[in-house]
């Protein structure tokens, strides 16, 4: 009895603290959950697509009916999430991503609900693949700023990295989605091999550069420098996963293996991870980061004191000097 009732107060002033952790935050991370099921499930029927063309139609695509339920489940919960908001007290830019973010899933739902996968080309299906790592891209990033406690104006740290490590997370990000449009292109055979797998080369190269970056310049800035370890992790794991998808590919083509469009969907997933990982490094990146520059200009050198102070005494005596 005695452990319930120091318990109680205790209770009490939890649930009264400010939880950083939000609903809304809780249901933008829910859209962009359900999201990323939708790219790995879009990879395992893009997949089964074109291994069924290779060999025989289908009159049914294996889980096209469950992929239309998700989106248009999405579809609900991004409603609910755009009113409310709406009417909440969330900063005017967030408002405007939200509305974005929802006015492209319901364009994406609309598009994807009347024709499937089986009725598209293949120019379609990567359009329709570019556009729902778009939509992740922002239901990631309003989960992110839809939190109580993100803030952007943290004391900044000089991002005296060459080059900015700012603007490599940048080039990174968009590496990682340039290279997810390509892998879809690669699974309906539209593109080649090379261009999917040079850039994720290129991209992995970007990724443990950031990570140098971030253990050499940044040690001891822990916000920067953890995410960024991240980002180098995933992305490795993702050309792994890339390599052995490729290898069986390879080895479909000369024998049947079912386990094909498994291994597809598990590279998208690890490529849709990789995309988070790395817009959450580049925010943490802006919001702990500041141009050199601008911080040189802002707080004055101590030579710049020392030479305005000699300047003024000059002044001063030029003034007291009656011959002046």
């Amino acid at each position: 009895m005695s452990g319930v009732t120091r318990g109680f107060p205790f209770w009490i002033a939890r649930t009264m603290t400010p939880n950083p952790v939000s609903w809304l935050h809780r249901l933008a991370a829910l859209l962009a959950l359900m999201i990323f099921t939708g790219m790995t499930v879009g990879a395992h029927v893009r997949s089964s697509l074109a291994a069924a063309r290779g060999q025989h139609v289908l009159s049914e695509l294996p889980y096209q009916a469950g992929y239309s339920g998700l989106i248009l489940a999405a579809v609900c919960c991004a409603i609910v999430f755009a009113i409310w908001l709406g009417v909440s007290e969330v900063r005017n830019y967030v408002k405007a991503l939200g509305a974005m973010a929802v006015g492209l899933l319901i364009i994406f739902a609309a598009t994807s609900l009347r024709t499937t996968m089986l009725d598209q080309g293949t120019a379609g299906l990567i359009i329709r693949a570019g556009a729902i790592n778009v939509l992740f891209m922002l239901f990631c990033s309003l989960a992110f700023f839809t939190r109580t406690d993100w803030n952007w104006k943290q004391s900044p740290v000089a991002d005296v990295a060459k080059p900015s490590l700012r603007a490599l997370l940048c080039s990174t990000t968009g590496l990682i989605f340039v290279e997810s449009v390509l892998g879809a292109g690669l699974t309906v055979h539209l593109l080649r091999t090379p261009a999917h797998v040079w850039t994720g080369l290129v991209t992995t190269f970007a990724a443990l550069w950031v990570l140098e970056i971030a253990w050499n310049k940044f040690a001891q800035l822990t916000p920067v420098k953890v995410p960024c370890i991240l980002l180098a992790e995933i992305v490795v794991l993702q050309l792994l996963l890339g390599l052995v998808a490729h290898s069986m590919e390879l080895n479909a083509r000369v024998s049947m293996l079912p386990g094909l469009p498994v291994m597809a969907a598990t590279h998208a997933a690890a490529a849709a991870l990789a995309l988070a990982a790395s817009l959450f490094a580049t925010f943490q990146a802006f919001k702990y980061l500041a141009p050199a520059k601008s911080l040189e200009i802002a707080v004055p050198t101590a030579d710049t004191t020392a030479g305005s102070r000699v300047a003024e005494v000059l002044r001063r005596d030029l003034d007291a000097d009656p011959r002046g």
